[in-house]
This record gives structure tokens, sequence and C-alpha cells, in this order.
């Protein structure tokens, strides 16, 4: 009971001393607005006039005063605060449902961004790592994984890598893919694939498909299982299958076809090569070409403004022979067929094939040498050992704009197998020289002519 009363006196002294205090201080303000009222009321107009002016500046400065008091009570009950948590780093489990909800600045770049499943934030600094798929409004830097995917509306600067597929703007560094990468801007660097690379504009590095590239300018090396596709490659161009080029200046290499509008270096197929105009070499079963600024190398040339001539010869031991000649002047491509009916019982006929250079002007006279490798066959029986090898040199004079006349002198060196069933021997001329190679081989060699008449 005396503890209740004295707090019930100790209160009723603070309450006193709490009035006591009021009163002193509202007595210099009562005599304060006294006295401007009597200045107010001694001037009427200025009286309406500060009266206005001071309720708009109480309005004004309520309005200043209340608004941001409420934004502040609001974005504290939202956690709508400019905490350096969700701007530096970012949590995702899906689009909507992640820390990115929460930032005032919807457009910041992250330095840091997880998604558990899928994520879309506006642009990565640093890293972003993503179970399922990354979304990037703007650019990515430094290091961005994904299980399925990567979707950049920027550019990648660093390293991106994809269980099935990337899809950027422009990328400045490596970029990986299960299946597909597509860049549609520019890229620099390194591009693998395990299916598909697609580059809609420049690229400058190298790129690697498991099956097709497509690239609109490469400089530098492309690389694919089956096929290959660029508008200009500086650099290598390099598939299993297909190459397919406006332009190539450096080296086209395939398994089985190069197709190139222009090409500037080296174009290597093992089965076809086709260009439009060639400045270099070209090295293929067939190649194919309208003009060609250097060589070509293969079974069979197919040069529009090159060298074909169609030839019927006769020598001193095949009196018949057919041969066709392809590629270009400097270097062109002898295939050869040749029969002879005398001397032993049955048919002995020969087949081969030579390299060939002619030196001058076509339409003029040319200094022809030939270098030839011929299969003889007697009787129908193949033997490996029985090869005539032929150096040839001699004239090729021009009769008409279709017509030529080409002779000359052959050096010749026979190699066959001697024996009492084999009388491969008695069509050879007589010997200069002969010489037992090994066992029965022998090696014969002559000196003997040609003269042929060539259809362009």
């Amino acid at each position: 009971m005396v503890v209740v009363i004295e707090l019930k006196t100790t209160k009723q002294i603070m309450m006193n001393a709490k009035m006591m205090i009021l009163r002193r201080a509202f007595q210099p303000i009562a005599f304060a607005a006294l006295i401007a009222g009597l200045v107010t009321l001694s001037n009427p107009i200025a009286a309406q006039d500060t009266l206005a002016v001071s309720t708009l500046k109480v309005q004004n400065d309520s309005a200043l005063v209340s608004k941001p008091k409420q934004k502040e009570a609001f974005d504290k009950d939202c956690l709508c605060i400019d905490d350096s948590l969700f701007t530096d780093v970012q949590f995702s489990v899906v689009p909507g449902v992640s820390t990115n909800c929460f930032a005032k600045n919807k457009n910041a770049v992250h330095d840091f961004s997880f998604n558990l499943i899928m994520g879309k934030v506006h642009g990565v600094k640093y890293m972003e790592l993503g179970g399922v798929v990354n979304i990037d409004e703007a650019n990515v830097s430094y290091l961005q994984g994904a299980g399925v995917g990567n979707i950049v509306g920027g550019k990648v600067t660093g390293a991106q890598w994809g269980g099935v597929f990337n899809m950027t703007g422009c990328v400045t560094g490596a970029q990986h893919a299960g299946v597909v990468n597509h860049v549609k801007g520019d890229f620099l660097g390194v591009q693998h694939a395990g299916v598909v690379n697609i580059v809609t504009r420049d690229f400058v590095g190298a790129q690697f498909g498991g099956v097709m590239n497509f690239a609109d300018s490469v400089r530098g090396f492309q690389d694919a299982g089956v096929i290959n596709q660029a508008g200009y490659v500086k650099g290598m161009q390099l598939s299993g299958v297909v190459n397919r080029a406006a332009n190539v200046k450096g080296v086209q290499m395939t398994s089985i076809v190069n197709l190139a509008n222009d090409i500037k270096g080296v174009q290597v197929a093992a089965v076809v090569n086709r260009a439009r105009a060639v400045n270099g070499f070209q090295l293929g079963l067939v190649n194919i070409a309208d003009t060609v600024d250097g060589a070509c190398l293969g079974l069979i040339n197919v040069v529009k403004h090159g060298y074909p001539r169609w030839e019927v010869a006769g020598d001193e031991v095949f009196h018949s022979n057919v041969a066709y000649r392809s590629g270009v002047p400097m270097l062109h491509t002898i295939l050869t067929t040749g029969v002879m009916t005398e001397k032993i019982d049955g048919p002995t006929w020969t087949f081969g094939a030579g390299l060939g250079m002619s030196f001058g002007r076509q339409n003029k006279t040319m200094l022809d040498i030939d270098l030839t490798t011929n299969q003889v066959v007697e009787r129908d029986r193949f033997k490996e050992d029985h090869l005539l090898h032929k150096v040839y040199v001699g004239i090729d004079q021009p009769l008409s704009r279709k017509f030529s006349l080409a002779f000359g002198v052959t050096y010749n060196f026979f190699f066959y197998q001697e024996g009492e069933s084999n009388r491969i021997s008695e069509i050879m001329p007589k010997s200069i020289y002969k010489e037992n190679i090994h066992g029965n081989t022998m090696m014969d060699s002559w000196i003997g002519g040609k003269v042929a008449l060539r259809f362009r």
C-alpha cells in the first residue's frame, strides 16, 4: 500500500513539472505570436498574402515530409530496401520467385547470380550459375554455366557453358554447348558444340562443331565432322564431308567435297574440289574450276580456261595410244592407255597415268616434259612388277586453233619378271642397259620416241 502511494505521488510530481515547463516555453511563443498578429492586422492586404503563402508553404512542407515517411513505412513493410544483398547477389527458383523481386532497381546488374531452376535478370558482372536455364536481358561477364541452356540478349565476355544450348548476342571468349551454339552478332574466341555452331555475323577464332558450323565470316579455324558453311574464310576450313565458302584465303580441306567461289591458297579434297577462280593450288581426285592461276593436281582436272587435250599417239612399243591431258599448262595430269597386237600371242595392252608440264604460250610452240608410269598386261595377266616408266621431252606445234602436232624423244625403264613362261621381254626393243634388280626381276632401259596428234 505504501509503494502504490509513493508511485502515485512520484507520477503527480512529474506531471506538474512537465506542465510548468510547457507554460514557461509557451509564454515567449505566445508573446511573439501576439506581436506578429498586431503587425499583420495593421495591413489587411499583407495579412491575406502572408496567410496564403504560409498556408501554401505548410501544405508543401507537409507533402514533402509526409510522403517520404509513408514510402519509408511502405518500404520497411515490403522489404523494398536498397540493400546491397539484392544487387550484388541474386537467387532465383524460377522467374518471379527470386530475391530480385525485392530490389528497387529491376534493371540492376548483379555481381553474382544463382538460379535453382530458371532465372531471369538484367545482367551479370562476374558469375552466373543455373540448374536449368539462365536468361539475361543485357550483358554477362566472365563465367556463365547452365545445366540446359543460356539465353543472353547482350554480349558475353568470358566463358559460357550450356549442357544443351547457348543463345547470345555477341561473344568474346569461349563458348561450349552440348548441342547448339547460336550467336546473332560477332564472335571472338573459341566456339565448340556437339552438333551445331551458328554465328550470323563476323567470326574470329576457332570453331569446332561435331556435325555443322555456320558463319558469315571466319578468320581463323573452322572444323566440323560433316559440314562447314562460311561466307569468307581466312585461315583454315576443315570438315569430314563438305566445306562450303564464298571466298577462301588460306586452306580448305575435307574428305569428300570442297566448294568455293574464289580461293586464294590451297584446296584439298579426297574426292572433289570445286571453285570458280583458283589462285593457288588444288589437290583432289577431281578438280573443277573456271580459271586457275597456279596449279591443280588430280586424276581428272576440269578447268574451263585451262589445258584440256585429247591425244592419239604411237611409240616404238605400243603403236596405238590414247591419252587425256587435263589441268593447266604448268602442271597437268595425263591418263593414258595403249595396245599392241604383235610379237607375242594375244594382245598386250597398257594403262597408266602421269604428270605433264608445258612451257610457252598455248597458241604458240610449246616445250613438253612428261613423266608417266604404265602397267603392262600380257595375255590378261596382271603383274605388279610389269611397269613401264617414261620420261618424254618434246615439242607441241599448233596446226590450227583446234589441232596440234606433238613429237619428241623418250627414255624408258621397264621392270618385269624373267622366266620360261613369261615372254613379256620379247616386246621390248634392244636395250642399252640391262640389270638384274632382285631375284628374277629385271630392268631394261632404252631410248625411244613418240608422235601424237592433239585435239583441244
